[in-house]
């Protein structure tokens, strides 16, 4: 088995030459790393798996990222749905949803499977993380 790091620099690797051969602009080539390096990374660190599953399609202009693991996941509880400004984790799906149009997560016994989808348009930037 691959050390966290090593599974989440693979993966991202991976969406960026598959994002390249779609013939995405550099923007979003970026934001598509991003949002998959943050969903691999909170599978590997929070789900208790053994692996962690890649998935990447394209639908017209809308790309879809899902990520999906062999555990559980458990909804971190905030007061207003945002860590604290001091917190050091809880941001990744925050972040994912500030690069997607989409961010679903489906949970249950047998895993947990995160699906965002991005507009693949026009060039990608963050909206309100």
């Amino acid at each position: 088995m691959r050390s966290c790091s090593q599974a989440v620099a693979t993966l991202r690797r991976f969406a960026q030459d598959v994002a390249e051969t779609w013939g995405t602009p550099d923007e979003t080539v970026y934001a598509l790393c991003v949002v998959t390096s943050e969903l691999v990374t909170n599978a590997v660190l929070h789900s208790g798996s053994a692996s962690v599953e890649l998935t990447m399609y394209m639908r017209g202009f809308t790309a879809t990222i899902q990520v999906k693991d062999g555990g559980r996941w458990i909804p971190h509880e905030t007061a207003n749905g945002r860590p604290a400004d001091d917190e050091v984790h809880g941001r990744g799906l925050h972040i994912v949803r500030g690069y997607t149009s989409r961010c679903a997560i489906s949970s249950t016994t047998q895993g947990t499977t995160v699906r965002a989808e991005m507009d693949m348009s026009t060039p990608s930037t963050p909206g309100s993380i």
